[in-house]
């Protein structure tokens, strides 16, 4: 609240000495460039809280997604691939959720173990997913089965 505060009041006391400024502007020759002048800078006044605002949120955003000890550690290397991990592991849990909710199956969670071989091909080592005991018998097992081939462990909760 604090930041619309101050930018606001920015705004506020830039117009006041802009519209001084071009009162103050003598001939009217210069007084066409110095009001573009006046106009451009008022412009960038405008979009500057916005664009801060938007660059504070996506690298909140961001840092949201780290894990903890890469910030320890101080370790950019680990930083990305935490950040890469992250993603990856949202697309494929997406991926099955999409494909058992087509067949009209909900699952509560569902984890992913990934890593990476010398040739940085994804290897999916094993998919755990929960959901009720009501699906026990949807065969979640092949579904899930025809998107990776790895062991699919189905937790059944009550």
């Amino acid at each position: 609240m604090n930041e619309l505060k101050d930018a606001t009041m920015i705004i506020c006391t830039s117009m006041i000495a802009l519209s001084y400024i071009s009162i103050l502007v003598p001939s009217e020759k210069s007084n066409k460039m110095i009001n573009f002048f006046i106009k451009i800078f008022f412009l960038t006044m405008m979009l500057t809280p916005i664009i801060n605002f938007v660059s504070y949120s996506v690298s909140e955003e961001f840092s949201q997604d780290v894990s903890m000890e890469a910030i320890e550690e101080n370790n950019v290397n680990a930083l990305v691939e935490s950040g890469i991990n992250k993603q990856i592991e949202e697309v494929m849990t997406g991926q099955i959720n999409s494909v058992l909710s087509d067949k009209k199956i909900e699952t509560e969670k569902t984890e992913i173990k990934f890593e990476y071989d010398n040739t940085n091909k994804i290897l999916v080592k094993e998919i755990k997913i929960y959901t009720e005991k009501k699906y026990q018998n949807s065969n979640i097992e092949n579904i899930v089965g025809e998107l990776f081939e790895t062991e699919i462990i189905i937790i059944y909760t009550d």
